[in-house]
């Protein structure tokens, strides 16, 4: 049987910017003199974010066959990326599950892996725009009362969020992510 899938993940995130090397700069005192001119372009730097939200998947869609309501459910999340330095320019992992009540003996659920190209734009101080895509492992899970199964597929997603700094450390991330397979995945029984 084939399932088709399509989830959003909507996601208000409190993204954990671990940026290594750049903040230590910060630290130091200089006398405004010696600044140069113009800023050194910046370097690669590493980043991991945490990612919490909501999924609004509302069915599950068989082709050929019924199609079932399913309850909003918990996303969760994390990624590790790394600023090429190259522009706005950042390449990530991550990994994504969100799971949603069906009935009261029966749940679905997605689980994906991907790597991502991201673009930030830089509005203002601290306020950036961003667009990305990724490929990567598509996964749903069927967890009954009976037990669980998981099905894999390949697949992908687009995502588009903006990033409020807190700190040089610490950042706020709003986030509308949808994911998808490349193609019904199919399912035994």
């Amino acid at each position: 049987m084939d399932l088709i899938v399509k989830t959003f993940l909507p996601a208000i995130v409190l993204g954990l910017a671990s940026c290594i090397g750049a903040a230590q700069a910060a630290d130091l005192i200089v006398d405004e003199a010696v600044m140069p001119m113009m800023a050194e372009p910046a370097g690669p730097s590493l980043y991991v974010q945490g990612l919490v939200g909501l999924s609004v998947t509302d069915s599950l869609e068989f082709s050929g066959g019924p199609s079932f309501p399913l309850e909003l459910g918990p996303a969760f999340g994390a990624t590790l990326g790394i600023n090429t330095g190259l522009g706005g320019l950042a390449l990530e992992v991550d990994a994504m599950a969100s799971m949603h009540e069906q009935t009261e003996t029966s749940r679905y659920g997605t689980q994906t892996l991907m790597i991502n190209a991201k673009y930030s734009f830089t509005l203002t101080d601290g306020f950036d725009v961003y667009a990305g895509a990724g490929i990567g492992a598509y996964g749903i899970i069927e967890d009954y009362d009976s037990g669980t199964a998981a099905t894999w597929a390949t697949g992908y997603q687009v995502m588009v969020g903006a990033t409020y700094g807190l700190t040089d450390q610490l950042a706020i991330i709003g986030e509308y992510r949808y994911q998808n397979s490349f193609g019904p995945i199919d399912f035994d029984g």
